[in-house]
């Protein structure tokens, strides 16, 4: 590894989808798993999964750039 201040360039998560039957409609659930720290995550929907990652990658810009001001 290179050093601690290291920024993350890259995330990987195992997403499982599966389908829930409601009274009336199909559903679609999303888990993703994080293979470093082993937590999972669970999603109702594809839009609280798609806002999930679009935090992950906004954070990570962040702290890449709070990183790169640091120095």
């Amino acid at each position: 590894m290179r050093g601690e201040s290291t920024t993350l360039r890259y995330a990987s998560y195992l997403l499982r989808l599966w389908q829930e039957q409601d009274e009336q409609t199909t559903l679609w659930r999303f888990s993703l798993d994080d293979p470093r720290t082993g937590e999972r995550f669970g999603f109702a929907d594809v839009e609280t999964l798609l806002r999930f990652l679009n935090e992950q990658m906004a954070a990570a810009a962040a702290a890449k750039n709070a990183n790169t001001e640091a120095q």
